[in-house]
């Protein structure tokens, strides 16, 4: 029933309705369509191909049992992709003996090099900008709207146009009024780092097999907070046999509210300069984000052997209160 405000609850709860009758039967192919389906695409991954594979055929034969046919199936593993295609389930992009196939799809909207298995970002639409004319307050809004980054890859970047938006609406600036030189200085210097954007590769995957056999697995969040925003971001800590991992999971930043509150939390108090959420109140470039190991991979002492929560102040120093 299109444009009625309940079709999407429908078509859910519909789905969740029809796959529910083959738990028994496929217990992993219905717990994947169960947890991993996202509107209309299904978003997952199996820890080697036959298991991908039975995974898939078993999904395949639910939802074809009630006419709707999974399509565009797609993998960084070639092996895999042959496979579906001899199996009879439809790829996307479409892959032969003589092509090296189309190294970029997208998952929920983000680029991803399916070759080499790493996240990218698209910043065509932003570079589209007609520099002859006066950038105005709509202008920087539109900018603002066209970075999609749900995950919160580059929210010590996007964080500054963030602010900048702020500081138009505190300045009263009409939607057609041409930005002051300070901001367009700030404008400027924020815009002209865009192309740097598609330089960076964000690997996909930060939990592979290999984790079965780690003694440890923790997320930690660091949150920080200043005069003009505050934001959090959470790590996945992982710990090998030979090697520690930490990764970025996601991220989130918002401006200060102009209404501001006191709430202080007794959690532990992380230094500045360890605090990888310190980026997202303060900002950084392009290129300085891209090398910076801290928000990638988090703070060093993660990565040390024996990480110890002692190793952090426990009582947010009182004159952090006033």
């Amino acid at each position: 029933m299109f444009g009625v405000n309940v079709s999407p609850f429908l078509l859910s709860a519909t789905i969740k309705h029809h796959i529910e009758k083959y738990r028994e039967q496929y217990p992993a192919a219905t717990e994947l369509l169960d947890t991993c389906l996202y509107v209309d695409d299904v978003i997952s991954g199996a820890d080697d191909i036959s298991q991908a594979l039975k995974i898939s055929k078993d999904a395949d034969t639910i939802m074809k049992d009630a006419s709707m046919k999974l399509r565009k199936w797609n993998s960084n593993d070639q092996a895999l992709m042959k496979t579906w295609e001899y199996e009879g389930l439809e790829t996307y992009p479409r892959h032969s003996e003589n092509d090296s196939g189309v190294q970029s799809s997208k998952v929920l909207g983000i680029p991803w090099n399916v070759i080499h298995d790493y996240f990218t970002i698209d910043v065509k639409g932003l570079l589209e900008l007609d520099t002859s004319k006066p950038v105005t307050k709509r202008i920087v809004l539109q900018s603002a709207g066209k970075i999609y980054d749900p995950v919160g890859f580059l929210s010590p970047y996007t964080i500054k146009l963030k602010c900048l938006l702020q500081e138009l609406w505190l300045r009263k600036l009409a939607w057609d009024d041409e930005l002051p030189p300070d901001i367009y200085a700030t404008w400027l210097q924020w815009w002209s780092e865009l192309p740097l954007l598609s330089e960076l590769k964000i690997p996909r995957m930060i939990l592979d097999s290999s984790a079965k056999d780690s003694s440890e697995i923790q997320i930690h969040t660091f949150s920080d907070a200043s005069q003009r925003a505050y934001g959090a971001a959470i790590f996945l800590r992982v710990k090998h046999k030979d090697r520690i991992s930490v990764y970025l999971v996601t991220s989130k930043s918002r401006v200060a509210p102009l209404k501001k509150f006191t709430d202080p939390k007794s959690w532990f108090h992380c230094s500045g300069k360890d605090n990888p959420a310190d980026l997202l109140t303060r900002g950084i470039s392009v290129e300085a984000l891209s090398k910076n190991s801290k928000w990638w991979n988090g703070p060093s002492f993660l990565s040390q052997t024996k990480f110890l929560t002692n190793g952090l102040d426990e009582a947010i120093p009182e004159r952090l209160y006033s």
